[in-house]
């Protein structure tokens, strides 16, 4: 699934995207990832975090996503 996100979103993300293509340079490629959260009033919102090379193809290797699997 891709959640398309707006140029607001985008301009917030910019140091992280920035990170990400850095460390790539460096040849320590790695993940930029976010935690889903919300509360009682219906607001939703994602943290963002980096993961170096080897965490995240840790997390890659195990992950799935049941969900898109199913609608495929």
């Amino acid at each position: 699934m891709r959640v398309p996100l707006t140029p607001h979103q985008m301009k917030q993300l910019a140091p992280y995207f920035d990170l990400v293509r850095a460390a790539a340079v460096r040849g320590n490629p790695g993940m930029l990832v976010a935690q889903i959260s919300w509360n009682r009033e219906g607001s939703y919102w994602l943290t963002p975090a980096f993961l170096d090379h080897e965490l995240a193809k840790t997390i890659t290797e195990r992950a799935r996503d049941p969900i898109g699997d199913e609608q495929k």
